[in-house]
């Protein structure tokens, strides 16, 4: 237990370092896109499944590099695939 104490400790600044660098510019790139963090972490009453007001249903996904996207199920009765 003692060597592993070591080991980590004689890792551990570079870790941080490099742990801490990634998660600073992930957060500036989610704080510039979306305002705060806060504001993204709700992004799950924007995106997925939702019901809309006149009792239909609604779908949005987050892909920015996407070329398409699919949607599989038993709800089109021409196929088993929407390309959206």
């Amino acid at each position: 237990m003692t060597e592993l104490l070591v080991l980590a400790t004689r890792w551990q600044p570079y870790s941080f370092v490099s742990r801490y660098t990634c998660f600073s510019m992930t957060k500036e790139k989610i704080c510039s896109a979306e305002g705060d963090l806060q504001k993204f972490s709700f992004g799950y009453n924007y995106y997925g499944y939702h019901k809309t007001e006149d009792g239909g249903l609604v779908w949005r996904e987050w892909a920015p590099q996407a070329t398409a996207l699919y949607l599989y199920g038993d709800f089109s009765k021409n196929s088993l695939c929407i390309n959206v």
